[in-house]
C-alpha cells in the first residue's frame, strides 16, 4: 500500500485562498453592479464567505493529510487564505474602481455625505470625514489596507474556528 504524502499548510491555503478570492471577487462584482457595496447587510455576506472558506480549508487539510491539524496550523491556514484572497480582491477592486467604473468612488463619497448629513453632522465635520475618506481611496493605500483587513479578519475568525476544527495528533 502506498503511503499518503502529507499536504502542507501552504498548499491548502493557496488553493483555498484562490477559491475564496474568486468567490469574493464575484461577490464584489455583483455588489458593484447592483450598487449595494455600501449596504452593511449585503456586506455581511462576505464575512460568511470568509468563514466558510476557512472551515473548508481546515477540513481539506485534515482530509488530504493525516487527519490531524493543530491549533497553530489552523491559524496559519486561515491567515494565508486571508492573505491570498485579500490580494485578489484588492487587485480587482483597484481595477474596477480605477479603470472600469471611474465614478464609483465619487458615488460612494456622495452616499457618505448624505448619511453624514442625516446623522446631523455640521459641514465642517462632514468635510473632515470626506477628506479622511479621500486619503483612504488612494489605490496603493487601498490595496494594502484591503489586504491587511482580509488577513486580520481571517486570522481573527481562525482564532475561533480553529478551536472547533483542530484535531491534535496523539503524542505517543
Amino acid at each position: 500500500m502506498e503511503e499518503q504524502e502529507n499536504v502542507t499548510v501552504s498548499q491548502v491555503a493557496i488553493k483555498f485562498g484562490l477559491y475564496l478570492g474568486a468567490a469574493l471577487v464575484l461577490f464584489s462584482l455583483i455588489t458593484f453592479i447592483t450598487e449595494t457595496s455600501s449596504n452593511t447587510a449585503v456586506g455581511a455576506i462576505s464575512y460568511v464567505l470568509i468563514l466558510v472558506g476557512i472551515v473548508l480549508a481546515h477540513r481539506a487539510y485534515k482530509e488530504e493529510g493525516n487527519g490531524y491539524m493543530s491549533y497553530g496550523q489552523g491559524l496559519g491556514i486561515g491567515a494565508l487564505v486571508g492573505l491570498i484572497s485579500g490580494v485578489l480582491v484588492s487587485i480587482f477592486t483597484i481595477i474596477y474602481t480605477q479603470l472600469i467604473d471611474t465614478n464609483y468612488m465619487e458615488r460612494l463619497k456622495d452616499d457618505m455625505m448624505m448619511k453624514l448629513q442625516e446623522q446631523g453632522l455640521d459641514d465642517n465635520q462632514i468635510d473632515q470625514t470626506l477628506a479622511m475618506m479621500d486619503t483612504f481611496t488612494n489605490p496603493v493605500l487601498g490595496f494594502f489596507t484591503g489586504v491587511f483587513t482580509y488577513v486580520l479578519l481571517s486570522f481573527l475568525f481562525s482564532l475561533i474556528i480553529s478551536i472547533f476544527t483542530k484535531n491534535n495528533e496523539p503524542e505517543f
